[in-house]
């Protein structure tokens, strides 16, 4: 709180040449979540509104400040500090009630997601660690830093609590399964700063057990350790919300009493998942279920990507062994609103099947290749798998 003050002091009052910190907004924000003093959400608005101002010192579209950000509809530069930037304008936008910050993290979001992401969920696609031109998605020389899908998965759950939107944790969880993950080592001891979409065998792909860039790997342990917090939300009237299928318990406050579920999931690797009520309020409250846009046959919103077929089988969803509805509502969810008992258990059960993915036509490295997927995960071909250990030329119908 003392150094915060000093900052004030120096920034707000003083108010130097500086070109506004991303980074410094956020820990602001999360400093004003602590102690509800006004002073430090109001630091970190003033670092974004000195942002790309015609006196700013260091305007560039790398670090996202050729013009002040409540005009910005790009995600352009750094991947990580435009991911750092889009958080502390929603957190800003949220906090201080104030719609145009929020509005322009979810315009960057948008060019982010409908014309510049790959299709592990990553983000940053040149040699600047930065986001390329729109549709410029090379594989060989794809970037997806490890640090950057982090602060991308933290942003989409940030947009989500802003707005109960699933696309958000769709989005989110293709970052997570698909190139997160894929940057530390089964052992947990090597890891990829990189995430690339293509090898050229070369060895440039092996992980690193030391690097001169020590920002992946505490950043992916700070993720795993926070990952449970994402599992489940709950809304403003009280509504618990399931966004990731993951073995878990939670206990949630309804008004003076309490709902407790425990959910057993096959996810990732297969669809079904099991929810157990084992303490529930006497009055009526819901249970909203995330169906992922992989089971409506939507890949990522937006038409970046898409299915070249609809699955097979429809989600279904169950109370007590009946069937209910699993058609979900304009933002992604069933809602089971009821009077829970102790014991009461609900079913659901996701199509989980191979299934082939393209990407828009205008994305020229992706012409006449795919991608498989099966359920949320996308399948990495090796050369164990290929006959002859050649997998680069591998051609399929």
């Amino acid at each position: 709180i003392a150094a915060a003050d000093a900052l004030y002091d120096e920034f707000a009052r003083t108010n130097p040449p500086f070109s506004g910190g991303e980074r410094d907004a956020i820990n602001c924000v999360q400093l004003y979540r602590v102690t509800h003093d006004k002073k430090h959400l109001d630091l970190a608005k003033h670092y974004l509104d000195i942002r790309g101002l015609e006196n700013s010192v260091n305007r560039s579209r790398h670090n996202q400040s050729y013009k002040p950000v409540l005009q910005q509809r790009e995600a352009v530069g750094h991947a990580v500090n435009c991911a750092s930037l889009m958080v502390s304008l929603t957190d800003v936008g949220v906090l201080a009630g104030l719609k145009p910050y929020l509005s322009a993290a979810q315009a960057m979001w948008t060019d982010a997601v409908t014309r510049k992401i790959y299709i592990t969920g990553g983000i940053g696609t040149t040699g600047n660690e930065g986001f390329g031109d729109p549709y410029v998605l090379p594989n060989l020389s794809a970037y997806s830093e490890t640090c950057a899908v982090l602060m991308f998965a933290t942003l989409n759950h940030r947009l989500f609590l802003a707005s109960g939107d699933s696309k958000y944790i769709d989005v989110m969880e293709r970052g997570i399964y698909n190139n997160a993950l894929s940057g530390v080592s089964a052992t947990g001891d090597r890891f990829f700063y990189v995430n690339r979409l293509a090898s050229a065998g070369d060895g440039r792909d092996l992980r690193w057990e030391r690097a001169s860039l020590e920002c992946c790997p505490p950043n992916l342990v700070r993720f795993l350790a926070s990952m449970p917090g994402l599992i489940y939300a709950q809304g403003p009237t009280g509504a618990v919300y399931v966004n990731l299928y993951v073995s878990s318990e939670s206990t949630f406050a309804i008004g003076a009493e309490k709902l407790s579920i425990a959910v057993t999931s096959e996810m990732p690797w297969d669809g079904k998942s099991t929810i157990t009520v084992s303490a529930a309020p006497t009055g009526k409250s819901a249970i909203k279920l995330r169906i992922p846009g992989w089971a409506r046959n939507q890949a990522v919103p937006g038409g970046l990507y898409s299915y070249t077929s609809k699955l097979d089988a429809p989600t279904t969803v169950s109370v007590n062994g009946t069937r209910v509805s699993a058609t979900p509502d304009a933002l992604g969810y069933v809602s089971l609103d009821r009077i829970w008992t102790k014991g009461d258990v609900v079913e659901v059960n996701f199509p989980i099947e191979p299934r082939r993915v393209l990407a828009d036509t205008q994305v020229k490295d992706a012409r006449d290749r795919i991608s498989v997927e099966r359920g949320p995960i996308v399948y990495c071909a090796e050369w164990p798998d290929v006959e002859g250990g050649k997998v680069l030329d591998l051609v399929v119908e």
